[in-house]
């Protein structure tokens, strides 16, 4: 031990600092360089373990190398002589100056803010060392400072003790420790911080340091340790075999982002953790930046994430009924079942008075980076003049989509024709143009015409780098020629979009995919556009969109919330839309949406998109398909050939059972729209539900074919091997689905819950579970509040059903947590039915989301709440008649019955001796169109048809069904209840 005062090599002691497993650490000056340093005496001897000093000494010499601001900076190590002639080896620290990284949070531990800061800093200094393959060792809030300028400094880097195993067995077998783990005084927090790997004392790497900042973060945010027990050896059991508690649980403060940070962290398997720490580093800046732009809410839903397609029955209503479990308004779009329309109009509509047709601005520069213009120019010229209310206009796609298809797609067109067009959609002019290339300008020729009879009123040429400044030139002299005022004024066309061109072509390029149906395509070009200018409002309204559309609503309000923040560089037009769609998307206020977009179509009669997504409202909150289609044929006869009212046109069709008239519709809008997968899929749509899965199997793979990573083709062909039972060939598409993007959360949530229901189909229950149980982790690394509720009823509905009751009802409670404000929760349903004494409290949840359903949706979907109410009671008294028409209730609410209700019902009805009526509902699900191909739902029904049958002295066919089902659940490895009741009954049925 050294004295203050006392000398060392070129030092002066001037206290002691601290004391580890490694040796003293004092506080020194450097008589040389004359700073204050810290200085670590190592407390072995080198002749004591030559190899061990020579190891040490080289990674000492390789943390040195590590220059990063949230890390000690390693001066020098050398080797003196001590009092007695021996060497002595030491190091040469920074010092700092500060407190703790435990004393700096005591009086922060609310702050989430300062966590995610701070841990950022921390992270970014871990990657700093990672990057040249130094692993800490040792990561723990004792081993980071926090200096006088809030800064985090990562301490010892490198120079932590290699860690020996750790052995320990249950029982009464005895148990053995290292002596390092059972020393007197050796707190718990230190163990508590060490990865899986440390403890069986495997070889470590950056990874084991990224799972002991997932400890460090976790303390940082809650307080507490992830992993605790009353010793040190069950600390360390925790560690190896448990999984932590929810850090919302902890604290509920904290958002959904940083629990899955948290959660990627902290994975038992080293490959399921972050594999790079500049990754963690990222995902903990974006989250940082989202703090700090005052988005906080939205921050999970932010995360640029690969996507996938999530499919549904409606666009707005989301019916998702298993047994009792009801999840209402899931605001999703079946755009796998994206149709074409049968109708052909030929309007002339009126010529109006200052009413212009926006043409082709052909590409003349023989550069294809500049095709993008020959749409993007027009689209610019439309925005700057619609800012002036006296012009009228017709956008060049309408004129495009009036021609014939093969002319639509790349012919060329004639001028005459193009005027003909214009005028028998009301134009008096008709603007063209041609764009060229002059060194390292740009050059546009526009003539305006008149419609009529040809004659040239404008021809213009303006000349220069800036796209947006020649489209504001050209407005201006549009506008003159036409003798109305300037259109634009001070508000140029930047101000009205973005201020870069790049972003614009970007855009452009994406709204163009939008529009066939290539929503991949157009994710990428608007993730494109905003790493241009992160202000450009449209990309943000158009991801949004498609998020929505893909059944993720959560990362579309994210979107929204983005848009609105840049909402003043909207046209008037494109903020009416985006008011409506904040409603409907992030407010979740979808009355006031329906008025709003009623109160825009009146205002924009000619906006084709508003009248389309208004006839979709209308459909949904008033099942009023006369007006719906009102607004479609409005829009239709407008644009004959625009894509969105066909599709929906087409899908209402398909639920009447009218598949000739889809299938009509399909054949026409491929013609019209060759490049969009939406009519193949509507043509295997309407096959499917026909029955005939031979033409839907066809189309489906003729979707692949063209549109190789078309999940819901690849989707609804698992499903069809399914139905043939080939259970090797839905197993072999169900990993080709998991190649489709691989890392892609969202396809792996889909993943493994198809493989948890392949499972279930052959008996193996308990690979079923896990299958089940990674199918969570995956949603919970999404970040997307919804999805997760969702994920983790499917998953508790698995345990259920397995009969392993207490998991499956926890896993519920957390689902009913993680509901968002357009959603029932199952959890009322299942507590009342599995525990008739939580009656109380369950009513109090399911009133509370009912008044919650109520104040968000037009009153004309209420009744919903009414047979739900009614299903409630039944299981709380309980009341099978009370419960029979609850589901009546519910079936009639929804526009096509619902398996997951109709089945219920049917189970009811033979448990309580309505046998021939629940036969006869259950029979459409285990043969025809609505053949279940779910792993749970198709077995049950023949178990419960059997009991039918047996309950009407039918003995061959009870004997028939119940053979059937124990075909695929007779060797299950968990001999759930209706399994043993139906060897039972057929033991019985055939002594």
């Amino acid at each position: 031990m050294l004295e203050p005062g006392q000398s060392f090599a070129h030092f002066k002691i001037i206290k002691l600092l601290g004391e580890g497993g490694m040796g003293q650490v004092y506080l020194a000056e450097d008589q040389k360089l004359h700073r204050e340093v810290a200085l670590k005496i190592l407390s072995f001897k080198p002749g004591d373990d030559d190899d061990r000093l020579a190891r040490f000494q080289r990674e000492a010499k390789t943390a040195a190398q590590v220059s990063h601001p949230n890390v000690m900076a390693i001066y020098d190590i050398d080797t003196t002589k001590d009092a007695a002639g021996s060497d002595v080896t030491f190091i040469v620290m920074e010092y700092v100056k500060g407190k703790s990284l435990s004393d700096y949070m005591k009086a922060r531990s609310s702050d989430i803010s300062t966590v995610v800061k701070l841990a950022e800093k921390i992270a970014s200094g871990l990657a700093a060392a990672h990057k040249i393959n130094v692993v800490h060792r040792d990561i723990k809030a004792d081993n980071i400072i926090v200096n006088e300028d809030d800064q985090p400094k990562i301490l010892d880097f490198g120079l932590a003790k290699p860690v020996q195993p750790v052995q320990f067995s249950e029982g009464d077998s005895t148990r053995t420790v290292s002596k390092e783990l059972t020393r007197a005084g050796k707190i718990v927090g230190t163990v508590s911080y060490m990865s899986p790997e440390q403890i069986r004392g495997e070889v470590v790497d950056i990874r084991s340091d990224i799972f002991s900042f997932g400890v460090l973060l976790y303390r940082m945010a809650t307080g507490e340790f992830p992993f605790t027990g009353p010793t040190e050896v069950s600390t360390l059991a925790k560690i190896l075999e448990a999984r932590h508690d929810s850090i919302r649980m902890r604290n509920e403060t904290i958002p959904m982002e940083l629990e899955r940070i948290v959660d990627k962290c902290l994975h038992k398997d080293p490959n399921d953790r972050y594999q790079d720490t500049r990754d963690l580093v990222v995902d903990l800046r974006n989250l940082r930046r989202l703090y700090e732009s005052g988005t906080s809410d939205s921050i999970s839903a932010l995360r640029a994430a690969p996507q996938t397609v999530k499919k549904s029955k409606s666009w707005i209503i989301d019916w998702k009924t298993a047994v009792i479990a009801i999840a209402v308004i899931g605001i999703v779009w079946k755009v796998f079942f994206s149709e074409g329309s049968n109708l052909s109009f030929s309007v002339d509509l009126q010529a109006k008075p200052n009413s212009l047709a926006v043409l082709d601005f052909a590409n003349k520069t023989g550069d294809p980076e500049y095709d993008w213009m020959e749409s993007g120019l027009p689209e610019m010229l439309l925005t700057d003049l619609a800012q002036n209310k006296e012009m009228n206009l017709i956008s060049r796609q309408r004129i495009l989509d009036m021609l014939e298809p093969s002319k639509a797609n790349g012919g060329e067109i004639s001028s005459d024709a193009s005027r003909a067009i214009a005028s028998k959609l009301g134009a008096t002019n008709v603007l063209t143009g041609t764009l060229f290339k002059v060194g390292k300008q740009i050059r546009i020729d526009a003539r305006l015409e008149e419609a009529s009879s040809g004659r040239v009123l404008m021809g213009e040429k303006v000349v220069g780098e800036d796209p947006f400044v020649l489209v504001d030139s050209l407005t201006d002299k549009i506008a003159s020629s036409m003798n109305i005022a300037t259109a634009t004024g001070d508000q140029d066309i930047r101000k009205l979009t973005s201020a870069s061109p790049e972003a614009f072509k970007n855009y452009v390029l994406g709204l163009e995919n939008f529009l066939k149906g290539l929503n991949e395509e157009a994710i990428v070009n608007f993730e494109r556009a905003l790493s241009f200018d992160s202000t450009f409002a449209l990309p943000y309204m158009r991801l949004g969109m498609i998020n929505a559309f893909q059944g993720r609503p959560q990362k579309a309000a994210g979107y929204i919330a983005k848009a609105l923040q840049y909402q003043s560089k909207l046209p008037v037009r494109e903020r009416s839309l985006l008011d409506v769609y904040a409603d409907i998307w992030m407010n979740k206020k979808f009355d006031d949406a329906f008025a709003k977009m009623r109160s825009m179509v009146s205002n924009y009669p000619d906006d084709i998109e508003a009248r389309t997504i208004y006839g979709i409202l209308v459909y949904e909150f008033t099942k009023d398909t006369t007006k719906a289609f009102a607004q479609f044929d409005s829009a239709l006869a407008i644009n004959p050939t625009y894509q969105l009212p066909q599709d929906f046109r087409s899908e209402i069709y398909i639920s009447f059972d009218k598949y000739d008239e889809a299938i009509r519709i399909a054949e026409k809008t491929k013609r019209e729209h060759p490049d969009s997968p939406n009519p193949y899929a509507l043509l295997a749509s309407a096959y499917l539900q026909q029955g005939k899965r031979d033409l839907a199997e066809k189309e489906f793979d003729a979707i692949l074919a063209r549109f190789p990573k078309h999940r819901g083709a690849l989707a609804n062909l698992i499903r069809l091997a399914i139905y043939r039972r080939d259970f090797a060939k839905a197993t072999a598409l169900t990993e080709n689905y998991k190649q489709l993007d691989p890392g892609n959360l969202y396809d792996m949530v889909d993943y493994y819950e198809q493989m948890a229901t392949l499972a279930i189909w052959n008996g193996k229950f308990r690979e079923a579970l896990q299958q089940y149980d990674r199918m969570a982790d995956a949603a919970k690394q999404l970040g997307d509040s919804g999805i997760l509720a969702n994920t983790l009823q499917t998953v508790a509905r698995g345990y259920l059903h397995c009969g392993i009751t207490d998991t499956g009802l926890k896993l519920y409670e957390e689902s009913y947590r993680y509901r968002t404000a357009n959603m029932f929760s199952n959890y009322a349903l299942v507590l009342v039915e599995h525990d008739h004494s939580k009656a109380d409290q369950a009513r109090k949840m399911i009133r509370e989301d009912i008044a919650q359903f109520k104040s968000r949706i037009p009153s004309e979907l209420w009744g919903i709440t009414d047979g739900l109410e009614k299903i409630f009671e039944g299981l709380a008294r309980p009341d099978t008649v009370l419960l029979l028409e609850g589901y009546r209730d519910l079936i009639k609410t929804q526009q096509q019955g619902n398996s997951g209700n109709d089945r219920e019902m049917a189970y009811i009805l033979i448990s309580r001796g309505s046998y021939q009526e629940g036969i006869d509902i259950l029979k459409r699900f285990v043969s025809g169109e609505e053949e279940s191909s779910g792993g749970i739902g198709y077995p049950m029904a023949l178990y419960y048809i059997g009991i039918g049958y047996e309950g009407l002295g039918n003995k061959a066919e009870a004997t028939k069904y119940f053979s059937e089902m124990l075909k695929f659940w007779g060797n299950a490895d968990i001999q759930i209840d209706e399994i043993k009741d139906a060897k039972a009954r057929l033991a019985k049925l055939t002594s």
